[in-house]
């Protein structure tokens, strides 16, 4: 587990409360329909990279945070454990009905198996070897054929790996600098093909802003 990781979720651990106003400020700010509109692109990402595993497959949800994901694949039919790593997230994630567990992917190593593990907007705080390490304990919780579905942030491929500690302004602020990975999809790639999985779905997801998202569906191989 890298400092960088480590002194971020001390950040999410004292500032918990400010990234849910900020959630509810981005709903507010966005509108009800666009960010139903976002969701439900984001949402149809998960359900086709799951749905070979069957309506009632037991799908693990990392960083669970308010627990809309979590909830979202419950709708759907999954039989759904949120986890996270915040004490005030799991705290929030008791008080929306669910049934989470404190879970660290870098450290932890459950003796529990799931088809599916989903980890959205997760991977964002996770050096390189972060992510190496993330993917090999995911598919050691994975039963045979399991699928894993997540995304990272990119600058493009030309800007090779860079990241930055930023507090954002406006609906992202928080009061105090997260780390940010940015990969290219090549070097995603390559740490995929490090482990005993294979990309069976993948995305590039470009905006304005300069900043994108690289979505992976990966199957564990054995």
């Amino acid at each position: 587990m890298s400092k960088e990781n480590r002194d971020t979720l001390e950040v999410y651990e004292k500032l918990f409360q400010e990234y849910f106003n900020g959630t509810k400020r981005r709903i507010k700010n966005r509108g009800a329909e666009k960010t139903a509109i976002k969701a439900k692109l984001e949402h149809s990402f998960w359900f086709e990279g799951f749905k070979t595993l069957g309506n009632h497959a037991d799908i693990l949800e990392i960083g669970s945070a308010d627990g809309l994901g979590a909830k979202a694949l419950a709708e759907y039919g999954f039989n759904v454990t949120a986890s996270d790593t915040v004490g005030g997230f799991i705290d929030e994630l008791e008080k929306n009905g669910l049934n989470p567990i404190k879970y660290n992917v870098l450290i932890d190593h459950p003796d529990c198996q799931f088809d599916g593990v989903l980890a959205w907007h997760v991977f964002v705080h996770f050096t390189p070897n972060d992510l190496k390490i993330a993917l090999k304990n995911i598919h050691s919780i994975l039963r045979p054929e399991g699928c894993l579905i997540f995304d990272v942030q990119t600058r493009g491929e030309k800007s090779g790996e860079i990241s930055e500690w930023i507090d954002y302004d406006g609906d992202y602020h928080l009061g105090a600098k997260r780390f940010f990975q940015y990969y290219s999809e090549s070097a995603v790639r390559k740490i995929i093909d490090d482990t005993d999985f294979k990309i069976i779905k993948f995305e590039r997801h470009n905006s304005d802003s300069g900043i994108g998202w690289l979505r992976f569906v990966v199957s564990s191989e054995s």
